[in-house]
């Protein structure tokens, strides 16, 4: 398995990743035409992998490192905010969950845990659309795979991830039907590729991080939003009873918005969703356990 100094690295690169999010927080936010405007994605991500961060130094010492990159995914499952939160949480699952026990870490298992991750994200997504970050992190985890065939090295594993998620974030500009319009990245995929930077910077610190080549402006700026179907932006945080199925309480929040995401773990369901109806939304959730912690946010205030 990994060492301590192993997990230190890794850790210290997730706050590398915290600190790039905050500094193009921004910029992200700009960025965010799809799949609503609402203008926060990159605040949902810095502040989804800050409270992760802050969570996992608030277990304390006497962790061993492993248990505290469990401890991040408990901090991302808790404390994750919208839609790109939530995703960065499905990502942390499937990572975590293809590192295997017990052994050295190989850059060959360390592609399989990227391609993992990618995979895990996207089916935990009803709809998955084109030109996302779930678009970006697929096609690096298959650039991983593939080199993972001619080398072990982690090293050129992990810079072929992150070379080929910058050329395939390029392409969300073209991939995306409503990012096509505007001609601009989309933002969670860059904000997918400055986490994968933050790592790089500490994991390799010789190797340079790939360049950008990327449009952000956009080409009808101020143009008029659609007006949202599914205005309230609405997390749920549940204790599951016993007998509770994620995947049941899904199929039933399903018809009634879009972005759906549901995660569960250690007793916990976390549901994502765009509504017109969040108070029925968190009528089917509390027949699933008990409510925790929510957040109902109306979209169209964000709107501009």
């Amino acid at each position: 398995m990994f060492n301590d100094t192993d997990y230190e690295l890794f850790l210290n690169g997730l706050e590398a990743s915290c600190r790039l999010l905050e500094e193009n927080r921004e910029r992200l936010n700009k960025l965010n035409y799809f799949p609503v405007a609402d203008k926060d994605t990159g605040t949902n991500m810095a502040l989804s992998m800050r409270k992760a961060m802050e969570y996992v130094l608030s277990c304390g010492c006497g962790h061993t490192p492993l248990e505290l990159l469990e401890a991040y995914y408990d901090g991302l499952l808790e404390y994750g905010h919208g839609n790109s939160g939530t995703i960065l949480t499905m990502f942390a699952e499937g990572f975590f969950e293809f590192i295997p026990a017990g052994k050295t870490v190989s850059g060959k298992d360390l592609a399989v845990a990227v391609s993992g991750a990618a995979a895990h994200a996207k089916d935990g997504v009803a709809r998955v659309k084109d030109g996302t970050m779930l678009s970006v992190t697929a096609d690096a985890a298959r650039a991983g795979l593939s080199i993972a065939e001619l080398t072990d090295d982690p090293a050129v594993i992990w810079h072929r991830i992150c070379e080929e998620a910058h050329a395939a974030l390029k392409m969300t500009a073209v991939r995306n039907s409503v990012l096509r319009q505007y001609g601009i990245v989309d933002s969670g995929a860059l904000g997918m590729c400055l986490i994968l930077d933050g790592l790089h910077s500490v994991l390799l610190p010789g190797e340079d991080i790939p360049p950008y080549d990327i449009s952000e402006t956009p080409v009808t700026s101020g143009a008029a939003p659609e007006e949202l179907k599914y205005p309230y932006c609405t997390e749920l945080l549940i204790e599951k009873n016993p007998s509770a199925n994620a995947g049941e309480l899904e199929k039933n929040c399903a018809p009634f918005g879009d972005c759906l995401l549901c995660v569960e773990n250690a007793g916990k369901i976390k549901i994502h969703i765009h509504t017109d109806v969040p108070q029925r939304i968190k009528q089917f959730a509390s027949q699933y356990g008990t409510l925790i912690a929510e957040k109902i946010e109306d979209m169209r205030s964000n709107v501009y």
